[in-house]
């Protein structure tokens, strides 16, 4: 018996955008109301650019490595899992971070 269904699945581009959206807020700790991806066709390849801000921790003197550290991180995790959920081949991914989220922490009285 064969595993193969005999037709066709096509995901609307809606469904893939919010897929990409989703993803890029986990990997950058931040809602998704905040998070902008625009998808396009790269030779072939899936490109993605998104716009959102970035939660980071308290910052200190070595904090502008940490943000691009964290950037081409997010980067490379938001790859791995659209490639992951999607099936498609990503192609260039375009991060502009539009502010930093700080986490401050809760002081105990």
């Amino acid at each position: 018996m064969s595993d193969i269904v005999p037709g066709r699945t096509d995901v609307a581009a809606r469904a893939l955008e919010r897929t990409v959206a989703a993803t890029s807020a986990r990997h950058l700790r931040v809602p998704l109301r905040d998070v902008h991806v625009t998808l396009t066709d790269a030779a072939g390849l899936l490109a993605i650019s998104v716009v959102a801000p970035l939660r980071l921790p308290p910052l200190s003197g070595a904090s502008a490595v940490r943000l691009m550290k964290r950037g081409d991180d997010a980067r490379s995790d938001i790859r791995v899992d659209v490639e992951a959920q999607t099936g498609r081949t990503v192609g260039p991914i375009a991060l502009r971070l539009t502010r930093a989220l700080v986490l401050h922490e809760k002081r105990v009285k």
